[in-house]
């Protein structure tokens, strides 16, 4: 077994359920292992929603730190603050493109002319 973090340290642990083992050595007995499951400490989850749907994580506050895959047409300044204003437990907000934006990202950049490919870097 590995004993690892009695937390979850990083959201690529998001499921992992922590453990330790009870380790019962008898002499000539094979040993015992139990696994006991530990419930300290806060949870990782990942919630995903546009600004205006994200209200009802809120209960996560107090017993989760979270992840937020905040999903808009196009960034802007604060839009991180925004949502720590709504979820103050949120330690990483990500942008996820909507439709529109991801079809624009698909056209090939040769289709455009040189000002509209740096017009397109600036926006990004």
């Amino acid at each position: 077994y590995y004993a690892g973090s009695p937390l979850q340290l990083d959201f690529g642990e998001l499921g992992d359920e922590n453990e330790v083992r009870l380790v019962e050595l008898q002499p000539g007995l094979p040993a015992q292992t139990r696994a006991i499951p530990l419930q300290g400490g806060r949870r990782l989850r990942e919630v995903r929603g546009a600004l205006d749907e994200l209200e009802p994580f809120r209960e996560l506050n107090e017993t989760c730190w979270l992840r937020v895959l905040l999903e808009c047409e196009s960034e802007r300044p604060g839009l991180a603050d925004q949502v720590r204003e709504i979820l103050p437990s949120a330690v990483d907000v990500r942008l996820i493109r909507t439709r529109a934006e991801q079809r624009e990202e698909r056209e090939s950049l040769s289709l455009l002319s040189p000002r509209a490919q740096f017009e397109r870097y600036l926006r990004r």
